[in-house]
């Protein structure tokens, strides 16, 4: 009688029966063996071997001999089985993020819990805004962990760029457990991620001129629409010096500061182009609007006096005094006064209007005109108050200009001389002599002496004309 011998065949997926079931089919297969004959009449060999493909952890197996007769030897020692059929799974443990945001980031966990994860796993995973069409691209994974862990093994799937409702897809390439089971099944995540990386669209923007103005407060009049994230946070602006439109790249000057939806501009823009953009909430930059012009102007027209002072003395003045505007240019009417005084606290007691030549309204050059003096004795500021002076922008210049000098003037005659030599008698010639010399306060000297002669006692006036002028030396004549 020949023993039956069971080799133990693991891994091997061929038919898949009940251990129970497969017993009966051991024996029945054995008495077909003893009464079964080949062509020559001996009587067939029994089967020697069995697979096991049913899944089990340690299973044991024994196995006894059945003759022709039916009788049964003793049971063989056991033999032990571990046999596994399932593959490695794979888990997106987070399937959907409705919230929306510019990067997410997916824990994806691989795990085979009875043989464990064989080395060498490497997947793929991809963003995809469709269960059934696949991602443009991938991004490899090789995990890494110890063969035949049967804890799970985790990686991050992340994303970035993207904008839209997205799947993860989860690409197994190589992911076997160690009893040489395969995944090959991509795992799609059951709901959708939300992302934005896009701005909100341009909007419209209003409140720019080509005319001059003090201010000018650009505002959005067409709100920028953001499709995703849905809302516009707040709004950027750009100036440029020309007409060059700024690009996604562009920095912005500032953020609207007013309100969320415009921005008054006060410092001097000669001809600027202002553009502005949405920024949603998560901080996504928008397209550029078109642009606004700015004519800004904040500094007021100025007086110069260009001659500040003249330690010469003098009888009269001219002083040159120029008005100017070099951004937006003098308005019309233009209309100034001027006047002398001893002090810069204490004004003049009369003033002079400036006789103001005419200009082209909007002109950057200076306008001139000559303030004068006459009849002054002493030491003088120059005083020149606007009237009326305004720039093209509406700046009016209010401030009174003095000159930082003073200008001598000297309009007084020298004090009365003492004169001696006249007698009330006869002779043929008197010599007049000055005895006591006249004396001048303010220019200090006196250059000559005039003379008067009259037959009659009547006294010469400031205004009666010299006689002649004492030729013989300078204090007599």
């Amino acid at each position: 009688m020949k023993h039956i011998q069971f080799k133990e065949i693991l891994n091997k997926k061929t038919i898949l029966i009940t251990l129970p079931i497969l017993f009966l089919l051991i024996a029945a297969l054995i008495a077909i063996g003893i009464t079964m004959t080949n062509a020559a009449g001996n009587t067939a060999a029994p089967e020697t071997a069995q697979t096991f493909t049913e899944e089990g952890d340690g299973y044991y197996i024994w196995v006894r001999a059945v003759d022709h007769a039916g009788n049964k030897s003793d049971w063989s020692a056991a033999q032990r089985v571990w046999i596994e059929t399932g593959a490695p799974t794979i888990t997106i443990k987070t399937n959907s993020n409705t919230t929306w945001a510019k990067t997410g980031s997916v824990t994806v966990a691989l795990q085979d819990s009875k043989s464990g994860l064989a080395a060498g796993a490497k997947l793929k995973y991809g963003w995809s805004t469709s269960t059934s069409t696949a991602p443009s691209g991938y991004t490899d994974v090789t995990p890494s962990y110890t063969a035949g862990t049967t804890s799970e093994v985790t990686f991050t799937a992340e994303a970035s760029g993207l904008t839209g409702k997205y799947y993860l897809w989860v690409v197994p390439t190589t992911l076997a457990d160690t009893a040489g089971n395969t995944q090959t099944t991509t795992v799609k995540s059951t709901g959708q991620f939300y992302f934005d990386n896009k701005g909100p669209s341009a909007p419209t923007i209003t409140g720019g001129s080509t005319s001059w103005a003090t201010s000018r407060t650009i505002s959005v009049s067409t709100a920028a629409v953001d499709e995703h994230v849905g809302r516009v946070a707040s709004y950027e602006y750009y100036l440029a010096s020309n007409s060059t439109a700024p690009t996604a790249s562009t920095t912005a000057t500032g953020t609207a500061s007013t309100t969320t939806t415009s921005q008054t501009f006060t410092t001097a823009r000669n001809g600027y182009y202002v553009y502005f953009r949405g920024v949603d909430s998560l901080g996504n930059k928008g397209t550029w609007s078109s642009a606004q012009r700015l004519y800004i102007e904040s500094t007021k027209p100025t007086i110069t006096i260009k001659t500040n002072s003249n330690t010469t003395w003098a009888q009269t003045g001219s002083v040159t005094v120029e008005l100017k505007d070099t951004t937006s240019g003098l308005d019309t009417g233009a209309s100034v006064k001027y006047g002398w005084s001893t002090s810069l606290d204490t004004a003049p007691s009369g003033y002079t209007t400036a006789t103001i030549p005419s200009y082209t309204a909007g002109t950057t050059s200076a306008v001139s005109f000559t303030a004068s003096a006459s009849g002054l004795t002493g030491k003088y500021y120059l005083w020149v108050v606007p009237t009326t002076l305004k720039d093209k922008a509406g700046n009016s210049q209010t401030t009174t200009a003095k000159s930082t000098g003073t200008f001598y003037f000297d309009n007084k005659g020298p004090s009365a001389p003492t004169i001696t030599g006249g007698s009330t008698t006869y002779a043929t010639s008197r010599t007049i002599s000055v005895s006591t010399a006249s004396t001048d306060s303010h220019v200090g000297t006196v250059s000559k002496y005039e003379y008067y002669y009259s037959s009659s006692s009547t006294a010469p006036t400031a205004s009666t004309s010299a006689t002649g002028t004492v030729s013989t030396t300078t204090t007599s004549q």
